[in-house]
């Protein structure tokens, strides 16, 4: 008599052989996760260092005492002497602070030579081109 089917011994080496590479695929998966969350993290940090320098390097541009030219570059009347300099840091931010100023002069009331300036009366965190014009 002619059976048809499998053995025992047949299923149970063909679910050994199935389990072996379930476990080989989820080992994998389990490394590809785990590398993309490192990598991830690792990008993050450089994203992080990279805003950090620009902004670094953005500041200490403005610190740095530029003589104002033109479009063809000559020296601009009235922004740049031997007299007074113009610092104009520009923060991209909404900031409005007080500055204590004197009443007739405009001068700082603690810091003298200093005039501060900006957008409205009194405060600084404006845009420091429309008060200077």
């Amino acid at each position: 008599m002619i059976r048809k089917g499998f053995t025992i011994i047949e299923v149970l080496i063909s679910l050994v052989i199935l389990s072996i590479i379930t476990l080989i695929t989820s080992n994998i998966l389990k490394s590809s996760l785990d590398t993309e969350s490192t990598t991830t993290k690792h990008l993050n940090s450089i994203k992080s260092i990279n805003l950090s320098s620009s902004k670094i390097r953005r500041d200490l541009r403005q610190i740095v005492n530029i003589k104002s030219r033109d479009f063809f570059g000559n020296k601009m009347n009235g922004y740049f002497t031997n007299e007074a300099t113009l610092h104009a840091t520009e923060s991209r931010t909404s900031s409005p602070i007080k500055i204590p100023r004197d009443r007739t002069s405009f001068e700082h009331i603690e810091i003298k030579g200093l005039y501060p300036c900006a957008e409205g009366s009194g405060y600084a965190g404006g845009i420091m081109s429309a008060a200077i014009d």
